[in-house]
């Protein structure tokens, strides 16, 4: 079938590159390591005949290592978005979820990739980076879909960047960091137990009701809980 490994070929289209400014003309941006979303773009699958749920596990377990090798770390619903896409499908249905499933533990199973808390982690690139989603549909745009690491990097980077703030400045910089422009409720929840988890790792500390950047040594790919990149 169309979706063989050899027949896989993600076409990666980078998005505008975006800038964070904190009060300093748009000459003067302060430049981060936040760069565009790239997302993943599978060869179409050209027989009809096959549906996603009826693709065997190992095709499948294949098109989801092309996905991770271009977007990980990445939730295993926007995988399933990039396997509907090839396969033509525009609503996720029980089988397909089954589906896909069954092709994510496959594809753990026969080291392929890493799957972990939701996310699936490529073996040929283990770094995480901090990816602005701002360009991306709302639809994609959903604070889950963002791996904590991320979100611990964009924190890091946010009061490296800022050398000492309040908390509500260093969510709202590293929201902006990841492509989120509003915080809502959710939103900031959510980075608040990150920053959290950050303080209680060491790696950042607070003093005076101020952020800034604690003793820790940072291992790349590591969350501030210390938990290495899924085995």
């Amino acid at each position: 079938i169309a979706a063989r490994k050899d027949a896989i070929v993600p076409v990666v289209v980078p998005e505008p590159a975006h800038e964070i400014v904190r009060g300093r003309p748009a000459d003067e941006a302060i430049p981060t390591s936040s760069r565009p979303y790239v997302k993943a773009r599978l060869s179409p699958v050209l027989d009809s005949t096959i549906q996603l749920h009826q693709a065997s596990p190992e095709s499948l377990a294949q098109m989801i290592k092309a996905v991770a090798e271009v977007e990980s770390p990445v939730h295993v619903s926007e995988v399933t978005r990039r396997l509907m896409e090839a396969f033509g499908v525009n609503r996720a249905g029980s089988r397909i979820t089954l589906a896909v499933e069954e092709a994510v533990r496959l594809g753990k199973k026969m080291q392929l990739f890493r799957h972990r808390r939701g996310f699936v982690y490529s073996l040929a690139d283990t770094s995480v980076r901090i990816r602005d989603r701002s360009l991306l549909d709302a639809s994609e745009r959903k604070i889950e879909l963002v791996p904590i690491e991320e979100l611990d990097l964009a924190l890091v980077e946010t009061v490296t960047l800022g050398f000492s703030m309040e908390r509500d400045d260093a969510i709202s910089g590293a929201l902006a960091l990841v492509g989120f422009g509003r915080a809502t409720a959710k939103i900031a929840g959510m980075l608040e137990e990150r920053l959290k988890a950050l303080l209680s790792y060491g790696r950042l500390v607070q003093s005076d009701g101020k952020i800034a950047l604690g003793s820790v040594e940072w291992r790349e790919g590591r969350s501030a809980d210390g938990q290495e990149p899924p085995a």
